[in-house]
């Protein structure tokens, strides 16, 4: 499907499309997001480069977009509509903190060495000495050694 065309098999329009979804048609769901999803995957995939990025971000949009279709007003198109809703989906998950986990292991050591190094209390570095030593461990009722 062209995600540029503006005719398709069922030309009804997208206003009436979603006044029947809002009336529980489901068949109208289905041929609105058949029409707009290509649209939507190709706004998506200028905006991030990736293709497999673009795929979710075009899930997410869509997500939005139905879950929200109740305050489509008409004013614009529907086209117009759904496009301020991908970008503005885009320009908030840009704003949101980078991934917290690493791509690969070397990169998690770099991330492990680079944080910051918490001082063990008395009970926590006796523990540690012990864990370390392998003689002895502690119990409710007293240290027992171990052969």
């Amino acid at each position: 499907m062209n995600p540029f065309s503006t005719s398709y098999k069922n030309d009804t329009p997208d206003d009436i499309l979603v006044s029947r979804i809002l009336t529980g048609d489901k068949s109208s769901l289905n041929g609105l997001i058949l029409r707009h999803q290509p649209f939507i995957y190709n706004i998506a995939w200028k905006m991030l480069g990736d293709p497999i990025k673009a795929e979710d971000l075009t899930q997410e949009a869509l997500l939005k977009i139905i879950s929200n279709l109740s305050s489509f007003q008409a004013d614009s198109s529907f086209r117009t509509w759904a496009y301020r809703i991908v970008r503005n989906h885009f320009l908030n998950d840009q704003k949101k903190p980078s991934q917290l986990f690493a791509n690969n292991f070397e990169d998690m050591g770099n991330m492990l060495d680079a944080s910051p190094s918490v001082d063990l209390s008395a009970d926590e570095q006796e523990q540690k000495k012990r864990r370390n030593t392998g003689s002895s461990f502690a119990m409710p009722f007293g240290d027992v050694a171990l052969p």
